[in-house]
């Protein structure tokens, strides 16, 4: 058999037979199978014009030949030979997809599968329907009035659309004009300049069209509206104002000039702007002008409530210092310290408040002495001052030199010197407080040859006008130490063992030790060589 094919399976008999009988062999025959193949690519895209014929193939080998089946982008199900009524498909037997008239709805994904009874394959095309191109003329549809008029200065906006196939193109031959995409014509600040003829021409392969313009600027002379008066008075520091109101086409340019030295001028009025103003209005069609003197009244600074008061104050403490002054312009507050140097705020030790108040901060023994605050403004040729004095006097809360509590060991018959000492201002005055309560004026309490009866607490007190500290020294008795446990005679002990000794006392607060013969001393728990000594 060659060319064995799906068909050719089946039961096959042999028979073998002569005069004397017959005989039969049976033989099954199996064919395998071979899973679909698809020729083409398994995903494409095709881009076809609308009104044209696609023609999708779908062809595929494979045992037992495979079924070929087709959805369409709206889900239809098409098989070879089908006809389908109200609808411009067919499939081949071969498995061509054949659509005619292709239009817009026949976009999409279509899928091919082939099937048998080894597997399936899957094929999908991407279909793209292109419009047709319909050519037009370039037309304008929509135009400004042929005739506008605008203000100089103002927006000009001109407008020309129009339509056709390809797109038109709008032409323009000045840069400063600009054209949107639609079509308008903009001017941003229209002059004198751009009064004329505008011709707007739109133009593609098929054909153009145009429309004129015409366009005209208003304008007339810059002038002064309501002149003010010639001479005005002002405050220092008060708010001038002299309207200069102009009016004209196109609007005009307005500028106050000082004759003297060219400065602009400025709403907030100082003595510096003093003097003669001229308003210019100014535009491209003329000019006009306006003249004022401007006087500026001033009073020379005083300060109140001025005092010579002396200030105590805390040593480590703030301080504040007022100094208030009146006067046009606002005086200037200046402070002196003490070496008669000038105070700048912002530092860690000095800060001016804007009323003139000085803070002093954490204040020490050299901040004493006479602060002079100046008040000063410029309300004439000369500058004009007042001053005020003030003393700081420093307060300074006693303090210890030595430990605030402290306790001594009292040894019977051994004299004991109790010192007490005390810093501040003003210098405190020393006290001690006995056993008895009795007080002695004095900065060291000497004991002499005390007995245990002079065991007991000591107080030291030391006043000034900034406040009171307190010193405690404690007297305890002392005893001699004595070791309970005495080794009177020689220890033996034999050669390699260990040796336990004890050094027992019941006197408290003791220190212990232990001299070895190399005059090695112990005195706290630790291990040197073979000797380990430990308290319990």
């Amino acid at each position: 058999m060659k060319s064995v094919s799906h068909m050719d399976r089946g039961i096959y008999k042999c028979i073998a037979s002569n005069a004397a009988g017959a005989d039969t062999i049976s033989v099954r025959l199996t064919i395998a199978g071979l899973a679909p193949i698809i020729q083409q690519p398994r995903n494409e895209n095709i881009t076809l014009p609308e009104g044209s014929t696609a023609y999708l193939n779908c062809t595929a080998r494979g045992v037992p030949p495979p079924a070929i089946g087709w959805i369409t982008p709206g889900g239809m199900q098409l098989h070879p030979s089908q006809f389908i009524n109200g609808h411009n498909f067919f499939v081949f037997p071969n498995g061509t997809l054949y659509v005619r008239s292709l239009s817009p709805t026949d976009a999409g994904r279509y899928e091919c599968s082939v099937t048998n009874v080894v597997g399936t394959a899957w094929r999908a095309i991407i279909l793209t329907v292109r419009k047709s191109v319909i050519y037009s003329r370039a037309k304008i549809t929509f135009s400004s009035p042929q005739k506008t008029d605008v203000v100089y200065g103002g927006r000009l906006h001109l407008d020309c659309i129009a339509s056709g196939n390809p797109e038109p193109r709008i032409i323009c031959y000045d840069q400063r004009i600009k054209v949107s995409a639609n079509g308008t014509l903009s001017i941003v600040s229209v002059t004198e300049k751009d009064e004329g003829e505008y011709l707007c021409v739109v133009r593609n392969k098929i054909g153009d069209d145009f429309v004129p313009f015409k366009v005209s600027v208003m304008a007339k002379p810059a002038k002064i509206e309501q002149k003010t008066e010639a001479d005005r008075k002002v405050m220092y520091g008060g708010n001038l104002k002299v309207d200069c109101v102009a009016s004209g086409l196109p609007d005009p340019k307005i500028q106050y000039v000082v004759f003297d030295n060219g400065t602009l001028f400025f709403n907030e009025v100082g003595m510096h702007e003093e003097g003669d103003y001229t308003c210019y209005a100014e535009n491209q069609v003329g000019k006009d002008e306006m003249k004022v003197h401007v006087k500026v009244v001033a009073d020379v600074p005083v300060i109140a409530n001025k005092t010579n008061n002396v200030i105590r104050v805390l040593y480590g403490e703030s301080v504040s210092l007022q100094c208030s002054a009146k006067g046009e312009p606002t005086p200037l507050i200046l402070w002196f310290s003490p070496t008669n140097r000038a105070i700048t705020s912002g530092s860690d030790k000095y800060f001016i408040h804007e009323n003139g108040t000085l803070v002093i901060q954490k204040v020490q023994r050299f901040d004493g002495g006479n602060y002079i605050c100046l008040a000063r403004n410029s309300a004439g040729v000369s500058s004009l001052r007042d001053q005020q004095k003030l003393v700081t006097d420093l307060l300074e809360t006693p303090k210890l030199k030595s430990p605030k509590m402290e306790s001594l060991l009292l040894t019977v018959g051994r004299t004991i010197n109790l010192n007490c000492s005390f810093e501040g201002s003003p210098t405190p005055q020393l006290t001690w407080i006995l056993l008895n309560g009795s007080p002695l004026l004095n900065g060291t309490l000497v004991i002499s040859n005390p007995a245990l009866s002079e065991a007991g607490t000591y107080r030291c007190l030391g006043r000034n006008a900034a406040g009171m500290v307190e010193r405690t020294v404690t007297l305890m008795p002392g005893h001699k130490p004595e070791i309970n446990n005495r080794y009177n005679s020689p220890i033996s002990i034999m050669n390699g063992q260990s040796l336990h000794l004890h050094c027992l006392s019941n006197t408290d607060s003791v220190r212990l030790a232990w001299t070895l013969p190399s005059g090695m001393v112990l005195n706290r728990s630790q291990r040197a060589g073979i000797f380990l000594l430990f308290f319990f």
